[in-house]
């Protein structure tokens, strides 16, 4: 019966594809960088084959979500393209072939020795939508520097890269001279997401967006809702979070984990 399952899901996901990508197609995705049709596909092709070759916390449909954004940022928005938390590389790689069409870098920001210990009240996160814990610890989704690069070189477009090794609290203090169109933030911990936006949030250009990939986590993502959080360590208002609690309505599956703020001129 499992089997059965999974076999009709995978038939559903085959003809639900088109109308689940069909924003991908849209004329004015790539336009700025003579992306058509055909280019279009062979991406596609490449960001679901990532998901299949590389161990994912994410779905190829998220990939391609954030894909379709920076595809639309105008070259004359200055900046590059930064994803904290890499686990294996997937993402990484499907981002890495967006920054080699756009002509931005990719920085790679991760430990690559898994997460770091948790704060007590950091240890364990619950999905509502899913109505279930998930319980954090120290070392989980360890991927190793060698081991992303060989993924990223394999599958994606490493010359687009460049790889921060560390604790975020300790990495990214050293890239305050950067700007940033695109942020990808997969930190899991309450802790690594106010390092990321204490650090990235001032290097962030207006208008644009900010994903992350816990938007099923309430309490996690309440801290894009806190005022007080954002006015005592940013100096400006709370931002919001589009998909929280439920993630983004990209395709079939129970809900996605992904979702977004934007940067406007209030931030």
């Amino acid at each position: 019966m499992k089997y059965l399952y999974i076999f009709y899901k995978k038939i559903i996901t085959v003809l639900a594809t088109p109308v689940m990508v069909r924003y991908f197609f849209d004329k004015k995705i790539g336009r700025y960088y003579g992306f058509g049709i055909r280019k279009k596909l062979k991406l596609l092709r490449s960001v679901r084959r990532n998901v299949r070759n590389i161990e994912s916390a994410s779905d190829w449909q998220e990939h391609l979500k954030m894909i379709s954004v920076i595809l639309s940022i105008p070259p004359s928005i200055k900046g590059d393209l930064i994803e904290c938390g890499t686990f294996r590389g997937a993402s990484a790689a499907s981002l890495s072939l967006a920054a080699a069409i756009t002509g931005r870098r990719l920085i790679v920001a991760d430990s690559f020795e898994g997460l770091p210990k948790p704060r007590e009240n950091d240890q364990k996160h619950f999905s509502q939508l899913k109505i279930k814990h998930k319980t954090y610890e120290k070392g989980q989704y360890t991927g190793t520097l060698e081991e992303v690069q060989n993924n990223i070189r394999r599958f994606g477009a490493i010359k687009s890269c460049e790889f921060l090794k560390g604790f975020f609290d300790q990495t990214l203090p050293s890239i305050q001279k950067r700007r940033f169109v695109f942020i990808f933030l997969d930190v899991d911990l309450s802790s690594s997401l106010e390092d990321c936006l204490k650090n990235l949030w001032p290097l962030f250009e207006k208008n644009c967006l900010l994903f992350s990939h816990e938007a099923q986590d309430l309490p996690y993502i309440s801290l894009f809702f806190n005022a007080t959080w954002w006015q005592d360590n940013l100096g400006t208002y709370a931002p919001g979070f589009v998909g929280a609690g439920t993630g983004l309505p990209l395709g079939i599956a129970e809900g996605f984990s992904l979702g977004y703020t934007v940067k406007s001129d209030a931030n």
